[in-house]
């Protein structure tokens, strides 16, 4: 059966986040390869920027320790491009002004909301399908399987769209050789994030400090929910596969 994809318009919802010192002019280049990230450091420690096409992951031990503030950057360069940036299964809702603070057209976020984890791969299956040149961010509870990666992977070459996951974990993350996916795990530190590659926290070319100072944003009032086209048949037997 064919499954609908609910998606919440942004630019009236809320959530109280802090986001840290990000740059308002996101006029970052978003027809290469890759786009910066919006800091120098984490540029080099992922070779450049965030691939086009690319599928992250975003780990950390807690959930909210601030590595969404690591994608805002992107998130307002590629809006300002005229790409559409859809939120899968965000804990919270979305601090629009905050957003629109730092460059984000608000106008091109979208927002899924999925109660299953199924649903959760349609969403994003979905919005992959529905948008092209923009990106998607997934906040999901466990890892998922490497061919599921790789055919997002696909989906996401096919539409030139980043895919980013979000995820918490206890669990020691290594890299696995030939996978599909970059792993990235966020550390809080004073003043700002420490990112690392799995199994490299130790090596400091392997690691890069984000400095972010602090700041907090007041919520506003809720939104509207719209729906897009149905998720294909075939679609939800590859990634429940």
């Amino acid at each position: 059966m064919n499954a609908h994809l609910p998606l919440v318009g942004i630019a009236n919802t809320h959530i109280s986040v802090s986001l840290g010192h990000l740059p308002l002019d996101c006029s970052l280049p978003t027809q290469a390869a890759c786009i910066s990230s919006g800091f120098q450091g984490l540029d080099a420690l992922i070779t450049g920027g965030w691939q086009r096409g690319g599928v992250v992951e975003l780990l950390s031990k807690s959930g909210g320790c601030g590595e969404l503030r690591l994608l805002l950057p992107c998130i307002a360069a590629l809006t300002q491009a005229a790409g559409y940036v859809t939120l899968v299964g965000a804990p919270q809702r979305i601090h629009a002004p905050a957003w629109a603070m730092c460059g984000v057209d608000v106008k091109r976020l979208q927002c899924a909301n999925p109660q299953q984890a199924r649903d959760i791969l349609l969403a994003i299956d979905t919005a992959l399908d529905k948008h092209h040149g923009g990106a998607v961010l997934a906040w999901i509870p466990h890892a998922l399987p490497e061919t599921v990666i790789r055919y997002l992977q696909r989906k996401a070459e096919a539409s030139n769209n980043c895919v980013f996951f979000l995820r918490a974990t206890q669990e020691v993350v290594e890299s696995k050789s030939g996978s599909s996916l970059l792993r990235l795990f966020i550390t809080p530190g004073q003043g700002g994030l420490w990112v690392s590659l799995p199994g490299s926290t130790h090596k400091r070319h392997e690691r890069a400090f984000i400095a972010m100072a602090q700041r907090v944003l007041p919520p506003v009032v809720a939104g509207v929910i719209r729906h897009a086209p149905a998720a294909p048949q075939a679609a939800a037997m590859a990634l429940a596969a």
